[in-house]
This record gives C-alpha cells, structure tokens and sequence, in this order.
C-alpha cells in the first residue's frame, strides 16, 4: 500500500487528516496570483434566496475576534465539527502541502485606503480548494511546472480537515479557495477570481432539523449522566444544487412548493461567528460535505 493510500485510508476511517502546519509546507517556486478585493452582490440561488452572498463587502476577511475564538471552549465544538468537511490541497510524497508563493495588498499603517498606500507583502502558504475537481485541476498544473519530473510524479492530492484549514486561514498560514461555480450562484458577477472570495454556503431554513445532543442546561435532571435534548440544526450545503435537491426531498416527504422554499448563502466565516456567538456550547449548523469530494476519496481508496 502507498503512502496516499495509507493517509486516505486514515482519512475514510477517521473522516480526518491530522498534519502539522507551517512546519509541514514544502515551497513551490511561484504561483503568478496577486489575492486582490472584489465586491459582489446578492443573486437569486433557487426560486427565491437572499442571504450575505459570496463575500459580502469585499475580500474574505477572518472573524473580528479570531485570536479570543480560537482560545475559546466553544472554538473545539466548531471545529469537531467543521473538521468533519474534507477539503483538498496538492501534497509531495510525504503527504505534506505544498506552498505556493502569494502577494496581498495591505494598506500602509497610518494611510488612507487609496491602492497608492498599498504594500505588497508576500507570503509562502498552502492552497486549500473545497472543489475537488479545482484541485485536481491545480494538481495538474503543479506536475506540469515542476522542473523535477521525478518530484511533479510524486505529488498528489490529500484530504485536509477544513477547521484546521480555516484556523491556519485566520493566521494568513493558508489560503482557502471556494469553488468558482459557488462564489458566483452566491452572488459575485461572472469572471471573479474564487481566490480571496468567501467560502460561501446555502441553507433553507424551511428543512431544519433536530438533533439529539447531550443536555448542558444546569438543571438537577440534566445532570443526570446521559442526558440528552433536542437542538434545532440547519444543515449548511457548500453546493448549490445539493441544497437544492435536500429542499425537493423535503418538498416530496412533507409537502408543499418548492417556489415557496428560501435558499440563501452566508458566508462561512459568518457561520462560524454566528456560532461562536451562541450561548450553548452545541452548533446549530451542520455542514454537509459536498458529495463529489466523499465520491473521489472513496474511488482513491477503491482503485
């Protein structure tokens, strides 16, 4: 069995990869993008859909309190959870990502926001893709650039668990590159570079679920070992028609008209603030992981 077979392996039994971080990255000589701003605005996702789009006001930025979130008790539930989600990143023989250089454009301290005041500041990170089909894109190009034939026929794609991706993100230790198709449908106009974007998600209110969870309510019952409760959980799509098609199955067991459901998108950085807000401990979001990326770890393991 091969090293990726064994890290996939882990990966499908454990549904995630545990990788150090900076220590880990291999440089890749330079990938021609300079990450820049772009605006969007809000689109119609399935009949009817608002939300916060693809990336709201601007260039994805981390959480407002990421250095307090990450310290926080409620950061390990959100994370658990996010870590469920596999995301993608082109790797050597050793499993570890690759880096790429990149340029941002950040504001000098003490200017105006006038691009003449930007600085270019260049940094050496992993390129994270949720769309398994733009990384394996990206694996391609990697090969095809890589002088050493016999380092480019070694490199391959590993799952990453998208907390620890998102953390490393905050840090600027990573860059998470949403699907183009989904940054789009969420809103941003046609030709907008997905790097740098939000990673947007959709959700319909109207198919929230419950789930059963252990009860924190500091009551003498609750305290009872073992006891659980209830919680509403609106299971956030990182795919447009998968959402979609959860709102037609709803739709066909309890009702109804799909016109009548609401998609709308938000922003995963918003998710994660929204549920670092709350008061209990348990998410009210559940991320669904996109279908083609368990199909494509599945078929690794298969073949």
């Amino acid at each position: 069995m091969t090293l990726f077979s064994t890290i996939l392996s882990t990966i499908a039994l454990i549904y995630l990869l545990l990788l150090s971080e900076t220590s880990a990255l291999v440089t890749q000589p330079s990938l021609p993008t300079t990450i820049s701003s772009r605006s969007s605005s809000c689109c119609c996702l399935h009949q009817t859909a608002n939300g916060d789009g693809a990336n709201g006001d601007g260039a994805d930025k981390p959480p407002a309190t990421s250095v307090e979130l990450f310290e926080s008790e409620s950061w390990k539930i959100i994370k658990k959870d996010l870590d469920q989600v596999p995301i993608f990143c082109v790797a050597n023989k050793e499993g570890k990502p690759v880096a790429y250089s990149i340029t941002v454009k950040k504001t000098k301290e003490g200017s105006d926001t006038d691009k003449e005041d930007e600085e270019p500041i260049t940094f050496q990170v992993p390129f994270f893709y949720t769309d398994v089909e733009d990384a394996k894109t990206e694996l391609k190009k990697a090969k095809e650039t890589t002088a050493n034939k016999d380092v480019a026929d070694e490199m391959d794609l590993i799952p990453f668990p998208l907390g620890s991706a998102f953390q490393m993100w905050s840090k600027d230790q990573a860059v998470i590159v949403p699907s183009g198709k989904a940054v789009q449908q969420a809103g941003a106009p046609p030709g907008t570079n997905p790097i740098g974007q939000s990673v947007p998600l959709f959700a319909c209110m109207e198919i929230m679920q419950e789930m059963e969870v252990p009860d924190d309510t500091d009551t003498a019952d609750s305290k009872e070992e073992g006891k659980t409760k209830m919680v509403p959980v609106l299971p956030l799509f990182m795919v447009l028609e998968e959402c979609n098609a959860a709102v037609d199955q709803a739709v066909e067991m309890d009702g109804g008209k799909a016109d009548q459901f609401e998609v709308v998108s938000l922003s995963l950085t918003r998710a994660v603030e929204q549920l670092a807000s709350q008061a209990s401990g348990f998410p009210g979001f559940q991320l669904i992981p996109p279908q083609a990326s368990i199909e494509y770890i599945n078929n690794y393991l298969s073949s």
